[in-house]
């Protein structure tokens, strides 16, 4: 999830069987994804993926997840480097979790909420171009699970969720250069939902499907604060907890379930509202919030 950063989509992870495999699609050209050939450091589910680097483009970077509980581990490839296994950032997050998104202005990556037994509030901060550090950022509304997020240039935005009084329509942001709590963004999603995914162009951000499970798709224009989500079109079929990225012109989604784990990958263009169209399919079925993020 996060700002637009290039032109391919990384997929790491997800289940069936805590994965640690790495796949990669072309964005601009349809077709089935490819193993990266290079593997996660550990095999999990319900992790967060961003990118960025020292040329805004380089790294694609794996935050949390979970195999029997929510883990600290932060892990990272070289894009370009297709072959290579993800090496260790060399900190972990200020407190291991799964099922809180990621996004990043392509400089800072941000990880919003997530849970490890309890839901959580925490905002974690990385500079993409090092490694070896995660801080503190701030702090949610309130300790939330499952949500999605996107960004622009300035602000990471983050929608939807489960706190403790069940899935709501809240969407706030942050603002990247300065540290501090999340901001509502006095608008909100067309209805209620947590384990739904978030990509976005420089202008657009979407937010897809989510539970309990639901074909719609939802965008914001991210600088226009106080204006509700609108329609954009829908997915083939019901469904939660994929993963997805973007490019500038399209937004892909991929995976997720139920009735079963599904390999299906499925992309909209973004400047123009409709249904989603087949992209291809994943090496295999896979869910329950696939880290995914885009780049060179």
């Amino acid at each position: 999830g996060g700002v637009y950063i290039g032109g391919r989509g990384l997929i790491g992870g997800g289940y069936y069987g805590n994965l640690d495999m790495i796949e990669y699609t072309t964005i601009s050209s349809e077709g089935n994804s490819i193993d990266f050939a290079g593997d996660l450091t550990v095999g999990r589910h319900g992790l967060s993926a961003l990118a960025g680097g020292a040329t805004s483009s380089s790294r694609g970077v794996w935050l949390g997840g979970g195999n029997n509980s929510g883990i600290d581990t932060i892990d990272y490839i070289t894009i370009a480097n297709t072959g290579a296994d993800a090496l260790d950032w060399g900190a972990g997050l200020t407190e291991g979790r799964m099922y809180g998104h990621g996004c990043s202005n392509g400089v800072r990556g941000v990880k919003m909420g997530g849970s490890r037994g309890a839901s959580y509030d925490i905002i974690d901060y990385i500079t993409l171009a090092t490694t070896g550090a995660c801080l503190d950022f701030g702090n949610l509304d309130v300790a939330r699970y499952g949500t999605a997020a996107c960004a622009d240039v300035t602000k990471g935005i983050e929608a939807g969720g489960y706190p403790n009084d069940g899935a709501n329509n809240i969407i706030q942001y942050i603002n990247f250069a300065s540290i501090g709590n999340a901001i509502d963004f006095n608008g909100n999603l067309l209805e209620a939902r947590y384990f739904a995914n978030g990509c976005s162009n420089s202008t657009r951000g979407l937010f897809w499907s989510g539970s309990a499970p639901k074909n719609t798709i939802q965008y914001i224009t991210m600088a226009n604060t106080g204006a509700d989500a609108q329609d954009f079109g829908n997915l083939a079929a019901d469904i939660e907890a994929g993963g997805t990225y973007a490019s500038e012109t399209r937004g892909v989604y991929s995976g997720g379930f139920p009735p079963v784990y599904s390999s299906l990958i499925q992309f909209v263009t973004i400047a123009s509202e409709g249904n989603a169209s087949t992209f291809g399919n994943l090496v295999g079925g896979k869910g329950a919030t696939l880290g995914a993020c885009s780049g060179d």
